[in-house]
């Protein structure tokens, strides 16, 4: 295998390590951990777009913001709970899992390739619900970024 190959190869095992890949399970302190880091990341990103809710953010920074959310899921999924966490985890993933689905629906909304009776105003208050839904797993799981104490 050539040597330029086996750095980028290198990088990749790495950082798949770092994130809980790998396929080895975590401790619950490993666990919350890397999902208070990931939560307050995205938090960071989302703040930094400066959305407002309106139509105009969306249409500007739509796609970045689903692009956070995407970024997320695929860390997220990585990640190997214990199972003494697995209910917490599997109520976090769902109601992480709407929140994004409710992003993509609003991004589609003002992109109009979303032809139902809802508004942008219905989407991001049902996201919100969604957002909201993830603090007590969070907490459960004792994933302090990811929630307000």
């Amino acid at each position: 295998m050539p040597r330029a190959f086996l750095l980028p190869l290198a990088a990749v095992v790495l950082v798949a390590a770092a994130c809980g890949g790998g396929g080895s399970t975590l401790t619950k302190a490993q666990y919350a951990a890397k999902l208070s880091h990931l939560c307050l990341v995205a938090a960071d990103q989302v703040r930094e777009l400066h959305m407002d809710g309106s139509a105009a953010s969306w249409k500007h920074d739509g796609r970045r913001r689903v692009a956070i959310d995407t970024r997320f899921e695929g860390a997220l999924t990585s990640l190997k709970p214990p199972p003494s966490i697995a209910n917490a985890v599997a109520a976090y993933t769902a109601a992480s899992d709407r929140e994004f689905e409710d992003d993509r629906d609003a991004l589609a909304l003002v992109e109009g390739r979303l032809h139902e009776l809802t508004t942008l105003h219905a989407l991001t208050d049902e996201a919100n619900v969604d957002y909201l839904a993830t603090a007590r797993p969070a907490k459960r799981i004792g994933a302090a970024g990811c929630y307000i104490p």
